[in-house]
């Protein structure tokens, strides 16, 4: 796998949405849901793709004026993460 460069980085994440980190940060990144059926069972993913490094675990990120928490960090290897997240809070979220 080959590493992006900071300049290749930049045009990527120009254009994507800008997401508030809880502690002040903002961040740029793509806001992904993934549906995948395995025998009849539909399982829903929702992720974050980012710079490597924008997120980590535990971090408290706001999407679509809601919270939710990164659950686990997966490093692409080129410099971009996807940052797996749930509802966080609330009523009926599953990490209050």
């Amino acid at each position: 796998m080959f590493k992006l460069s900071e300049s290749q980085l930049s045009r990527m994440f120009k254009s994507a949405p800008v997401f508030s980190v809880e502690g002040g940060k903002s961040i740029r990144a793509y806001h992904e849901i993934t549906t995948t059926d395995e025998s009849g069972v539909m399982t829903e993913t929702e992720f974050l793709f980012c710079r490597e490094g924008d997120l980590n675990q535990g971090d408290i990120v706001i999407v679509e004026n809601q919270r939710f928490k990164v659950q686990y960090v997966k490093r692409n290897g080129d410099n971009t993460t996807d940052c797996f997240i749930t509802l966080a809070g609330g009523t009926h979220a599953r990490y209050r």
